[in-house]
């Protein structure tokens, strides 16, 4: 970088977004070629899904492990509701 640091910090929001934006052109362009017939594209969106579930495990265990607080971490605290919607 310009300061003369060795590594750069990106937050992992931000690498997610770029997952799901690059994933989504991939798809797209895979989904409009003509040539080819469902089921090789239905193969082929597949295996950019799951190389993109892989890729985001990783970046989420290494952002996961590298945190000092755990804000990854998801609140599973269930708030008991009042009354049932049902009955209103």
């Amino acid at each position: 970088s310009k300061t003369g640091a060795r590594a750069i910090n990106v937050d992992y929001m931000h690498i997610n977004v770029l997952f799901g934006y690059i994933e989504h052109l991939l798809v797209d362009t895979l989904w409009t070629i003509e040539n080819l017939d469902d089921k090789t594209k239905h193969d082929m969106i597949m295996a950019i899904n799951k190389l993109f579930w892989i890729q985001n495990d990783i970046f989420t265990m290494h952002y996961g492990m590298s945190t000092k607080d755990k804000s990854l971490s998801i609140d599973t605290t269930k708030i008991k509701p009042k009354r049932c919607w049902l009955f209103n």
